[in-house]
């Protein structure tokens, strides 16, 4: 289960930076206008392409990180479990239809796992 979690939060990551790469036409008009300043305050679907692809970028670097940790010690720190919760608990309450539900069971998951340990690490 300890080597699911990482590959899980990657998979997560990677259909999350899909889908922000098919919303519609913001990332063409962001690169046709070189990228610097080019989501200004107010507007609010470049905003939130740009958040969405922030998040998951960082679900990828979480969830490589987590899978060299288990591959090195052999352990997933409890604190992934934690930040996951953390984060998907108040997206659950704000905005009730969500991915967040996935992410918060993941966090649950990953909470629990944090309490084993792998042979062979």
């Amino acid at each position: 289960m300890l080597r699911w979690i990482p590959r899980l939060l990657i998979g997560i990551a990677v259909v999350h930076v899909a889908v922000g790469l098919l919303l519609p036409n913001t990332w063409d008009e962001i690169a046709r206008e070189g990228f610097v300043n080019t989501v200004q305050f107010g507007d609010h679907q470049r905003g939130l392409n740009l958040w969405f692809m922030i998040t998951g970028l960082s679900w990828l670097g979480w969830g490589l990180l987590a899978a060299w940790v288990v591959r090195e010690t052999g352990r997933l720190p409890a604190s992934l479990g934690w930040s996951l919760i953390g984060i998907s608990v108040p997206m659950c309450l704000i905005e009730p239809i969500t991915g967040g539900w996935l992410v918060l069971a993941l966090g649950a998951v990953a909470l629990r796992a944090s309490r084993q340990v792998t042979c062979g690490a």
